[in-house]
């Protein structure tokens, strides 16, 4: 997977609302859960200025789609 620049926390948030991910709850601390109906995907997002670009991978492997697809989802179905 190609690396990803850092992006500021709420472009990475229109791009979530945009592939079907709701906000769900806040941790204790700076996290947010969103989570995607449709796919039965959670992911973690910091709530921070900037989410740096290591972070944005794993936020991308948690949601199972690949930069490359413009956002198309190659997920398998999961249970809670």
């Amino acid at each position: 997977m190609p690396k990803i620049p850092p992006q500021k926390y709420h472009i990475v948030i229109q791009k979530l609302r945009k592939l079907g991910f709701v906000f769900r709850r806040a941790t204790r601390g700076s996290h947010e859960i969103w989570w995607n109906e449709k796919t039965k995907k959670t992911c973690v997002v910091p709530h921070h200025r900037e989410i740096k670009s290591g972070t944005l991978g794993s936020i991308v492997k948690q949601m199972e789609v690949t930069p490359e697809a413009g956002g198309r989802s190659n997920c398998h179905n999961h249970t809670e």
